[in-house]
């Protein structure tokens, strides 16, 4: 099995991400669409969405 890549990123950065899911949650919740129906909806893993 290959080793996880492990990444540096800016505090900036966090941020973003933290925000950018926050906004997905927001929307997915107002839209009344399950994490899973997200998930098929991108073609993703449900563990994607977590946390």
């Amino acid at each position: 099995m290959t080793k996880p890549i492990s990444r540096a990123y800016s505090r900036y950065a966090k941020e973003s991400f933290a925000l950018l899911g926050m906004m997905i949650r927001v929307v997915r919740i107002e839209h009344k669409m399950t994490v899973r129906e997200l998930a098929a909806r991108a073609d993703v893993s449900r563990l994607f969405f977590k946390n």
